[in-house]
């Protein structure tokens, strides 16, 4: 049942109006503002829908429309926002040139970091639809109001980099308004006082929450019928520090290090050296900070600031959400901190944790908020011309592809990969017929990855051959069914007899093996059974299939996850693509990944994997092409 006081808070939150700013609770009771300030900061207790990938099932027209209105806004406040720009300011020519250049690394130096934050699939995601992103862009302090004599909450009290982020919420809520998967996050730190000896009231923290909110609303970030939990999530830090014993308890419990109580009261996590390189830092001094002194849970009995924001995340949510921060670069080492605590508790993953940091010391609002604006309504722009670019899979030439890339020689790199695999699963000890299901996923055209692994398969066994593309399933089935006479002297045979120079008798019959024990069938690397495969293989297809490097990352961790434990995993990639093509006019997407990125996927799956680098040879294999990579990796236990 709904009580008076609910009621009358629902009301003042519906209609945005609130009369506690300025120190009077007006007509309201503690009651009645505690009942409010519940209120903002209500989250419901459900989880969004899992994040299968980055793309909705949602038509490309709604796509495209969505993504045009999110590019004119973003190109509109750019556009107000340079013209309020100093252009005779020697620092703001710098910043101009370097992100006219797209030179990130300068931006960097110049005040800018976007290291961390992947804007293209920031954009994708919210555009698509596909899961929920929360965009903090300021975590409020009541420090910043307290005086001797009580709270002073007014908007001019209000630290640059927080007047910034609000700013950058009440544009954010503009932008993506027609992008009801978007979430406005604020982290409140009701709790925190600046005065030796002068802790806050019960009610000065309500009232810090409500007057806040109403600061939020005054920037833009919270409309009239805007809902807590729905459209924005308020966070009190007030109420965490229980939480923070979980998360000791759980850093315990986890593989990723050890935890120390010390006599004083500091409780202190050490991550381990795996761990820290799964991390992926950008600073060696944090990576040297990390393995020396550790992360600070707690400080003397008191939970850091750190620890209470990963603390969090408990929050079933925040599994399925995607995380944006932009902050300033004072908060740089609190965000390394909590990104670790929240890995460490699996809770997310590269992918879905971005960071972009300003100095706003250095550099005025106005150029901070044109060059967000700017960058990722590029990043929109890329978007778009992508939409328009890439072919549809039903439009893949499959007889194109397998003469142009398998039907007039063995290449170089086709040579070189069957050496490696076939090396190095001899040297794993794998028992020859010892396999009962494995598969080659996104197989393609390409039959020589399922005959490598045909030795392995016992005689009763299966060899799932999963495709998205009908063509291809097509031309793979159509293989399959012609007679081992029809098959002689054809392309693939060619490559049976490669394996059997280069790795024994055991390959020999393997192309008839494949054709006997294969199973044709749809299927997608984003939608693969969990836990079924003795060992699977993935050749040129997770950078291959999107050019979202999250889509990517969550294609690796399918694959790790769709293999028994003990499985092996055999993946070749390509470094730098842009994009390939698959008959006359087409084109298809590919993820421009450097040898470090393909790295640390493998990393955040979990796997224990060895690497093996394939140089250049095919000039024009791709554009953007520079060398390929194996990884055979075994999914089991990673700390």
């Amino acid at each position: 049942m709904t009580t008076d006081i609910e009621m009358q808070a629902d009301a003042l939150l519906t209609s945005g109006r609130t009369a506690v700013r300025n120190g009077t609770h007006g007509e309201y009771s503690k009651e009645h503002l505690a009942m409010l300030a519940h209120s903002l900061t209500f989250r419901p207790q459900v989880k969004y829908s899992p994040l299968n990938r980055v793309r909705s099932e949602k038509s490309d027209h709604i796509l495209r429309e969505r993504c045009e209105g999110v590019l004119e806004r973003l190109e509109s406040y750019a556009a107000e926002y340079r013209n309020r720009l100093e252009l005779q300011s020697m620092v703001v020519r710098h910043v101009l040139h370097a992100l006219g250049e797209d030179d990130y690394e300068e931006l960097a130096k110049l005040g800018i970091d976007i290291s961390y934050a992947w804007l293209d699939d920031i954009l994708r995601t919210a555009t698509s639809g596909a899961s929920v992103i929360g965009i903090e862009t300021v975590g409020p302090y009541a420090a910043n109001h307290l005086t001797a004599d009580g709270l002073d909450i007014r908007a001019e009290r209000l630290p640059a980099d927080e007047q910034i982020g609000l700013l950058l919420a009440g544009i954010f809520r503009d932008v993506f308004a027609d992008c009801e998967n978007v979430r406005c996050v604020a982290l409140i730190d009701d709790l925190t006082s600046y005065i030796p000896g002068r802790e806050l009231t019960q009610e000065e923290r309500d009232r810090y929450v409500v007057a806040i909110a109403d600061i939020f609303r005054d920037f833009g970030a919270i409309k009239p019928d805007d809902r807590p939990g729905k459209n924005y999530i308020f966070i009190r830090e007030s109420e965490l520090p229980p939480a923070v014993d979980e998360l000791v308890q759980r850093l315990r419990q986890s593989r990723a290090g050890d935890v120390d109580t010390l006599p004083n009261g500091d409780v202190i996590f050490y991550p381990s050296e795996s761990f820290i390189e799964r991390l992926a830092l950008l600073s060696n001094n944090r990576r040297r900070e990390f393995r020396r002194r550790g992360v600070l849970v707690k400080r003397q009995g008191r939970p850091t600031c750190h620890a209470m924001e990963a603390a969090s995340h408990f929050h079933p949510a925040s599994r399925e959400m995607q995380h944006v921060m932009m902050l300033d670069r004072y908060f740089q080492s609190q965000q390394d901190k909590t990104y670790a605590l929240v890995r460490a508790m699996e809770i997310v993953t590269q992918d879905r944790y971005h960071n972009l940091f300003y100095d706003s010391e250095r550099l005025s609002p106005e150029v901070i908020v044109y060059v967000i604006c700017e960058l990722l309504a590029e990043q929109a722009r890329r978007l778009l011309v992508s939409h328009d670019r890439e072919s549809s899979w039903e439009q893949f030439d499959s007889d194109e592809y397998v003469t142009r890339n398998y039907g007039t020689r063995i290449l170089p790199e086709d040579r070189t990969i069957i050496n490696i695999v076939t090396d190095q699963l001899a040297q794993l000890n794998i028992p020859f017929k010892d396999a009962k299901l494995v598969a080659d996923i996104g197989s393609g055209p390409n039959l020589y990855p399922a005959m490598i692994l045909a030795p392995y398969l016992t005689d009763d066994g299966a060899i799932d051959l999963i495709e998205y593309s009908s063509s291809n399933r097509s031309y793979v089935q159509a293989t399959i069914a012609q007679t081992p006479e029809e098959r002689s002297g054809g392309i693939w045979n060619k490559f049976e007899e490669l394996m059997i120079g280069t790795a024994g008798d055991q390959y020999l019959g393997c192309l008839e093996r494949v054709c006997e024990l294969g199973n044709s069938m749809l299927g997608s690397v984003f939608a693969l059974p969990k836990s079924r495969y003795d060992i699977v293989s993935s050749y040129f297809v997770t950078e291959s299939i999107t050019s979202s490097r999250q889509e990517f990352w969550l294609a690796t961790r399918n694959l790790a996850t769709t293999v028994r434990p003990g499985g092996i995993i055999i993946a070749a990639h390509m470094v730098g693509s842009r994009g390939y093509q698959a008959g006359e006019g087409t084109h298809y997407p590919a993820v421009e990944l450097s040898v470090e990125e393909i790295v640390q996927a493998y990393r955040d799956a979990g796997l224990t994997f060895s690497l093996s680098v394939v140089e250049q040879t095919m000039l024009k294999a791709r554009d953007g092409y520079q060398k390929m990579m194996v990884v055979i990796a075994q999914h089991g236990n990673n700390k």
